[in-house]
């Protein structure tokens, strides 16, 4: 299904605008969305072809007139047009990225660009338009906010960026802002890309790249984070998930001791591919950092064992075109090892993410020298489908990273 923009205009040379070009360009050109621009002034009925009038009561400016921009809308929207009618205003609600996202699941959008003082009210109700604001502050019109509209959708419309997880990460989809990027040269006028990021160790990486979202987030947009507890998610949290020995739940303030409690263990963190410094410990700032980086998560659960917090398990990189993810899963107690508790958790995040997610597929990478977790993988169905060599240096050695994957036909099957 095609998304269908027809935006409604007095200048509708301004479209397609900058969405002529790269990937929305290239989204128009092969049919993902088209953007239909309509004269409002085609429908006026005067030989001026007036489409605004003095605003009732006095004051500055001009207002469009209702019946001119009720028959254009009429036009374009016939009954039966299931796509929802925006009004870009300063007044309007917010745009976020939860909107973007319901948009770009729909069929499209009509767009009223407003110019003037603004729209008679009764044409926004009787017509039922959704005012919609990019931001606190006045423009010329509507129409540089509806292509910030349209770009924020199309962008995430499916096939359009070319890494489709890479949209996954960004501000405001997890709630929060996004982590900071580098890229080669290591070193930049004495300015060094941070050890952990070339450390080849996926876990520490994805917890730096959470508590650095975490920490801009409450420097620059603690209102993101003011409707929640320090645990909690934004948006719906993840299910409980229960288990024999085990309760898959969301993570909440009171994990912070019990992660604090369990530390850093050095066999442990061999696994994940670092290494225990000598007289490294374990602060309840880590602590906390760790608890919100799983309570902003929105897949991502706490395994509870006896009452208490024992690891987590998280779904990352969820891929909804392609219908995939990537399992990341941690214990921390190195007593709780070898009893079945981490297999119990990944059977039950793979039934949901197959059964109720309706995903295709899970992979997850590991480093070669794991054989316990390789060997508990490979019982709840995971196969080895390749290797990156030499992809961790661990200890002053290079190991390869084992790269596996269950299909869902697979796990139903099993």
């Amino acid at each position: 299904m095609s998304f269908r923009a027809t935006i409604l205009t007095l200048y509708p040379d301004m479209f397609p605008g900058h969405l002529g070009l790269s990937l929305a360009g290239r989204a128009l050109e092969r049919g993902d969305a088209s953007i239909e621009p309509v004269n409002i002034r085609d429908f006026a009925t005067d030989k001026h072809r007036s489409v605004d009038d003095t605003p009732a009561g006095g004051g500055a400016g001009m207002v469009l007139k209702p019946d001119v921009l009720a028959s254009a809308i009429d036009a374009v929207s016939p009954e039966g047009d299931t796509r929802p009618r925006l009004l870009m205003s300063p007044r309007g609600r917010p745009l976020s990225q939860a909107r973007v996202r319901e948009l770009a699941e729909g069929p499209g959008a009509v767009i009223v660009c407003g110019r003037f003082e603004g729209v008679d009210q009764r044409v926004i109700e009787a017509r039922g338009l959704e005012e919609v604001s990019i931001g606190d502050y006045v423009l010329s019109g509507g129409e540089p906010a509806a292509l910030i509209l349209l770009d924020a959708v199309i962008r995430v419309l499916p096939g359009v960026m070319g890494n489709a997880a890479s949209g996954t990460h960004e501000s405001f989809e997890t709630g929060m802002l996004e982590h900071p990027h580098y890229t080669r040269p290591q070193v930049f006028e004495g300015r060094e890309i941070p050890a952990v990021l070339t450390s080849g160790n996926h876990k520490a990486v994805d917890e730096w790249r959470v508590a650095e979202s975490l920490k801009l987030t409450r420097a620059r947009r603690p209102d993101l984070l003011a409707e929640k507890s320090p645990g909690e998610a934004r948006g719906k949290p993840p299910p409980q998930l229960q288990g024999e020995q085990i309760l898959l739940r969301p993570a909440r303030e009171q994990d912070v001791a019990d992660r604090l409690a369990l530390g850093r263990d050095r066999e442990i963190v061999h696994m994940f591919g670092s290494e225990l410094a000598e007289n490294d410990s374990y602060s309840r700032l880590e602590a906390q950092r760790f608890i919100d980086g799983l309570g902003q998560h929105p897949h991502a659960w706490v395994i509870e064992h006896e009452g208490r917090f024992l690891g987590e398990i998280r779904l990352d990189d969820i891929d909804r075109q392609d219908r995939r993810a990537r399992l990341a899963v941690g214990l921390f107690d190195p007593g709780r090892l070898g009893q079945g508790l981490g297999r119990e958790a990944i059977m039950l995040v793979l039934n949901h993410a197959f059964a109720k997610m309706r995903l295709h597929r899970v992979d997850l990478r590991v480093l070669s020298y794991n054989t316990r977790a390789i060997r508990c993988y490979q019982a709840c169905g995971f196969r080895e489908e390749g290797r990156e060599r030499q992809a961790a240096l661990v200890g002053g050695k290079w190991h390869d990273d084992v790269i596996m994957g269950i299909l869902a036909p697979e796990f139903r099957a099993a």
